[in-house]
């Protein structure tokens, strides 16, 4: 599509072939490709003539950590899901063509983790220790002349461990493309456009590009800019003249004025197409690409956040950077559909924990209508683990913060900066709060149109010290019983929950108020999806103070504190949100396992209480207890057609409804009515044995390429087609045709099973297998067995 933010020149395929020009054209080039690659550590393997021949081919992204079998012994631990942790190896070998002699060539990483070091030909071009930011290499001082073999080596290290609190995969998890330009060129991240002035009839954008002089004389130059609506019509464009010295890099602001602009939202998030070119004589030296979006925003500390003038309450979740089976190698199009299953649940905004997300998350924010808040750092010079990020701090933080904002500044999602997330040094007194002074320092040299926050814990501490007084927003985490009382003592406070439990554990009033009071600007549930590590939180016992000495450890390997499960099915609590988020009426069932919680009471820190959408018990005439989430104004209960009574929803009341019913066999069903007088409907059947198999895809077809997914959803269901909860057999799956079987799952955060392999067992009656296209269009048949049942298959077009 022509909005995508990689240029690609049609000239520079990796298999190059001459242009048919004097001079050769910048652009981009993937290559994700045909990687050779080795477990463990390979002495010598950055030479150039290592033997390779018995390393095996892969394609990137890669997570070499998830193709281990999960086990106890692991150094991970809990922290890390109990995966493998060591050293990887990867090579490839490129030739560039003729068209490249005179070019810059650089390489851009979109993150290896961790403890990265790169060479080519044999040059060692550097190492990053932190596992998440993009990583740029100028390979032209090493490459040799057009038609001769170049050799990429990189390393990546885990063994110190732990390292992290979550997973964090391992090894090049992210796309990886070369770079191409004249000498003279716009370094990473060095042209910045954004909206200054914005009304119905105009808007002004401001542009500023960093131009860097690489060659050998000085130049004068032509900065053209040119934006460009959906239908690729020009709509604004300005051009000035550089003079550029030998070595010098200068800085150009040009300014951009757009008739009637249409402003991206929530709602509409239109993107127009932005370039900057570099021209020398007519000769195009350099170009940089990117969607942007025409918007304004503010927060305001009385009434919350506005997005354009129009108030926006936040209806956010926090997530994790890994895509459940597939590890950290997210394609892009897993990313999507976890943003497509939120975006249906009434979501609006992403926090990303804890770290720098991919650069294709922050895209289909754009352009599905999210607003993010990008993070960075879990840990400053005070440590979380023994291994984290506190030892490199100070030597890699201005580095690394550069790089992950000149990268993402440029994206009209992205409306504040968090430089931290219950750092230690909310509670170090003054010193703390000279660290972050020197971070907002740092970051403020990258970008002042957004504002700077940090997640505390310990908001009070914070105070104290000064620390909460430098943020713009203050991020409270679990900090809900405070927010009235803080917001009449700092009534120039902006609050806004950037962590929120997915049930309302404390006080309701408490967690009514962010949705009662506009000085609240919003909230982020922990968490949007299940993840793996932090194995057993949302799986404990009742609340504790320290929660976090009795999540249950192996054999969880995960948490289970989403409101989607590892395998993105949803769960009862998505039901929950849908209903007070959605604008649309929703009516959901659940039926309560555990009978020693209160009816809407927590049983779990970070998780829900221990509810399944199923009507199968085995104890005729037993109490249970029924949940009805939904937003309609009254519910009726029907077991097997006889009423068990009505019941009016209030959410400044209760969260959802229940009812104590004695089971029967049958079906249990609700009634919702709206105040038109239409009726909604909701019914769990019970279900018999299990007869079946059923298939069910989130996508017809997929595009051809290696990079490109399609969610294949396994059931298992009786004779009439009933989902059967409680169903574990074993599933094998099998793919022919135009694909491959890249993963399996299921939503059980005590799974051993591999996601690498072909079989994998049903949870709560469901599996799920993930396909891969390949390199040619076709047709893809997916087949699933268990034996006893009958099998299912389908089709999907490989385009």
């Amino acid at each position: 599509m022509w909005y995508r933010n990689t240029v690609v020149t049609a000239c520079m395929a990796l298999i190059f072939s001459a242009c048919a020009t004097d001079y050769p054209q910048p652009g981009e080039q993937r290559i994700n490709s045909d990687w050779k690659f080795a477990l463990h550590d390979q002495p010598g393997a950055e030479a150039p003539g290592f033997d390779d021949s018995g390393w095996r081919m892969v394609d990137l992204p890669h997570d070499y950590s998830i193709e281990q079998p999960f086990d106890s012994a692991y150094a991970t631990g809990p922290d890390g899901g109990y995966t493998f942790a060591g050293v990887g190896w990867y090579r490839k070998s490129f030739t560039l063509p003729d068209s490249t002699a005179d070019q810059r060539v650089a390489i851009r990483f979109g993150g290896i983790y961790r403890n990265s070091d790169v060479w080519l030909n044999g040059h060692h071009l550097g190492s990053r220790p932190y596992g998440y930011v993009t990583i740029h290499y100028d390979l032209t001082p090493f490459l040799h002349p057009p038609g001769q073999k170049n050799i990429l080596a990189v390393r990546a290290d885990t063994r110190d461990q732990p390292n992290s609190r979550w997973y964090t995969g391992a090894g090049i998890y992210r796309n990886v493309d070369l770079l191409f330009s004249s000498p003279v060129h716009f370094p990473p991240g060095g042209v910045f456009i954004r909206t200054e002035t914005l009304t119905r009839e105009s808007a002004l954008l401001r542009a500023t590009a960093e131009i860097a002089n690489g060659s050998t004389e000085s130049r004068s130059l032509t900065l053209e800019l040119t934006l460009r609506d959906r239908q690729g019509r020009i709509v604004a464009e300005s051009s000035q003249n550089v003079n550029s010295g030998i070595g010098d890099t200068v800085m150009v602001e040009q300014v951009l004025e757009v008739a009637e602009p249409q402003m991206w939202s929530i709602e509409d998030p239109h993107l127009y197409r932005f370039e900057a070119r570099l021209m020398d004589d007519g000769r195009l030296m350099d170009r940089y690409e990117t969607d942007t979006g025409i918007r304004t925003f503010r927060f305001d500390p009385s009434e919350g956040f506005f997005l354009n003038g129009e108030h926006v309450k936040l209806k956010g979740t926090n997530n994790h950077h890994d895509c459940g089976p597939l590890g950290a190698a997210c394609l892009e199009s897993a990313l999507e559909r976890q943003l497509r299953i939120l975006k249906e649940m009434g979501s609006n905004a992403l926090r990303l924990s804890h770290n720098p997300m991919s650069v294709e998350l922050l895209q289909l924010a754009d352009r599905m209508g999210f607003v993010v808040i990008s993070e960075i750092f879990d840990e400053w010079l005070e440590p979380k683990r023994p291994y984290g990020y506190a030892p490199h701090f100070m030597e890699w933080r201005e580095r690394d913060i550069a790089d992950w904002m000149r990268r993402d500044r440029n994206h009209p999602s992205v409306i504040a900066w968090s430089l931290g997330n219950e750092v230690g040094e909310q509670q170090t007194g003054e010193s703390g709060a000279d660290i972050l002074r020197d971070l907002i320092d740092i970051a403020s040299l990258h970008d002042t149109t957004r504002p700077f926050t940090v997640g505390m814990d310990h908001v009070d501490t914070a105070q104290e010290s000064g620390f909460v007084q430098l943020l713009d927003l203050a991020g409270y985490n679990y900090g809900e019983p405070q927010y009235r009382e803080h917001h009449e003592q700092f009534p120039d406070r902006v609050i806004y929950g950037s962590e929120t439990l997915i049930h309302p554990l404390y006080d309701y009033d408490s967690w009514l108020t962010t949705y009662t009071e506009d000085f609240v600007a919003g909230e982020f549930l922990w968490t949007g999806f299940d993840y793996l590590g932090e194995a057993g939180i949302g799986g404990t016992a009742p609340f504790t103070p320290e929660p976090w000495n009795h999540w249950p450890k192996w054999p969880w390997r995960s948490a289970v504190s989403g409101v989607v499960d590892l395998a993105g099915f949803t769960k009862p609590g998505y039901w929950f949100r849908k209903a007070l988020w959605s604008d649309e009426p929703v009516l959901h069932l659940a039926v309560q396992v555990d009978e020693d919680i209160p009816a809407w009471g927590a049983k779990h820190d970070w998780g829900w209480p221990d509810v399944l959408e199923h009507w199968n018990y085995s104890e005729p005439g037993r109490e249970i207890t029924v949940h009805a989430y939904t937003n309609l104004p009254e519910v009726e209960l029907l077991v097997n057609g006889r009423p068990h009574g009505s019941q009016h929803w209030r959410l400044e009341e209760r969260p959802y409804l229940t009812w104590r019913v004695p089971f029967e066999p049958g079906y249990v069903e609700a009634v919702g009515r709206l105040e038109d007088g239409s009726e909604q409907r909701f019914r769990l059947e019970t279900a018999g044995e299990p007869a079946a198999i059923r298939l069910t895809p989130d996508r017809e077809s997929i595009q051809k390429g290696k990079q490109d997914l399609a969610y294949v959803k396994a059931e298992i269901i009786d004779e009439e087609g009933r989902r059967v909860p409680f169903a574990t057999v074993r599933i094998t799956f099998s793919v022919q045709g135009e694909g491959s079987l890249r993963a399996v799952g299921n939503g059980d955060p005590t799974s051993h099973t591999p996601f690498t392999g072909s079989v994998m067992e049903a949870f709560q009656g469901r599996a799920l297998a993930i396909i891969l296209s390949g390199d040619r269009q076709g047709e893809i048949t997916v087949t699933a067995t268990s034996p006893g049942l009958e099998a299912a298959s389908l089709t999907i077009a490989a385009e």
